[in-house]
């Protein structure tokens, strides 16, 4: 099943040059998205938010670090190098097994949403789309982007948790004020 969605997603390339370079441009730059929202969220200078932007960061960098070490464990070769698919972005050497793209974006969309419905769900719809292009474009099977997808859901989900029953909370808003007083926050 995985195979055959790849073929039917990836197979909508190379037919119409504006949604080839569409799916281009969203598996490889759509991810600046987020990173420009964390930044967005900070300049608000409003604390909840900047603790979104704070805990949204941590939370994306454990989920890469905890997808880096799954690939490790599961080196699952890129579609290309075992299917006859389209390859529209340049070969990587790196696993294909969890989607850093879609660690990346579902960490920090479900973390913002918890804070901002209305930005959180936007960028969950942009994780969604980086899921789907990174499909078309060949560079992932579609367990990739759903497992990367699912791993940054739960590490999100996991330090909305830890902010509400532990110390983390008082210390993020230590940190906050003294960010504060040195006018960075």
């Amino acid at each position: 099943m995985d195979l055959a969605l790849l073929e039917r997603i990836n197979g909508l390339s190379v037919h119409r040059a504006a949604l080839d370079r569409l799916g281009i441009f969203s598996a490889k730059y759509l991810i600046l998205v987020f990173v420009l929202a964390l930044i967005g969220l900070w300049f608000t200078r409003r604390r909840e938010l900047q603790r979104a932007a704070i805990l949204a960061s941590i939370s994306a960098l454990l989920a890469l670090g905890l997808a880096q070490l799954m690939g490790l464990a599961y080196p699952r070769p890129r579609p290309y190098l075992a299917h006859h698919v389209h390859l529209l972005i340049a070969r990587t050497n790196d696993t294909s097994f969890p989607s850093d793209h879609a660690t990346f974006s579902f960490a920090i969309a479900v973390m913002i949403w918890q804070f901002n419905r209305r930005l959180g769900s936007v960028l969950l719809v942009i994780a969604l789309w980086i899921c789907w292009a990174r499909v078309f474009v060949g560079a992932h099977y579609p367990t990739d982007v759903a497992a990367g997808a699912a791993l940054g859901s739960l590490l999100s989900a996991f330090m909305i948790w830890l902010d509400a029953h532990t110390r983390l909370r008082s210390l993020l808003d230590q940190l906050l004020s003294l960010l504060a007083r040195w006018r960075l926050a």
